[in-house]
């Protein structure tokens, strides 16, 4: 069974999702991903919406917004593992990158 590390890395996430995706036996391609990660980035627009309170009730907490980012993130990990992105090194590549840029 998969676990994790109380302080869990990025890459300890990453490989989590690997783990957890290989057990379970889930065989989806990059597009069902894909779908899958846009369903869930819909889930946060929606508990934003809430927590804003535009045109639902505030919820008590925010535990369901952050289940939903949680989603999101295991997909974008799912996707990054379908092509063998570091994505502990593609952070920090890219926030090296962006320290250059004019903002």
């Amino acid at each position: 069974m998969a676990t994790l590390p109380s302080q869990p890395t990025l890459a300890d996430l990453q490989h989590f999702i690997e783990d957890t995706v290989t057990e379970r036996g889930w065989t989806r391609v990059p597009a069902e991903l894909m779908l899958l990660l846009t369903e869930e980035v819909g889930e946060v627009a929606k508990g934003i919406r809430r927590e804003m309170q535009l045109g639902a009730k505030k919820p008590e907490n925010t535990d369901h917004l952050a289940e939903e980012l949680v989603d999101v993130l295991n997909y974008v990990l799912d996707i990054a593992n379908c092509y063998d992105i570091d994505m502990e090194q593609a952070f920090q590549a890219k926030w090296q990158k962006n320290a250059s840029r004019t903002w």
